[in-house]
């Protein structure tokens, strides 16, 4: 996971769960392997 996913990923996944949703849904867009996408907004998923 690059630097700059990880700091998007911190800019936009802070507050609640739709916010970890739509980031997680944001980084396949931008051409991130559903996983990744995943495993980068893990951190952020409340519970």
């Amino acid at each position: 996971m690059g630097n700059v996913c990880r700091r998007f990923v911190d800019e936009v996944a802070r507050k609640t769960v739709s916010r970890v949703v739509d980031t997680e849904k944001a980084l396949v867009t931008l051409g991130y392997k559903k996983h990744e996408a995943k495993a980068a907004v893990e951190p952020y998923a409340p519970g």
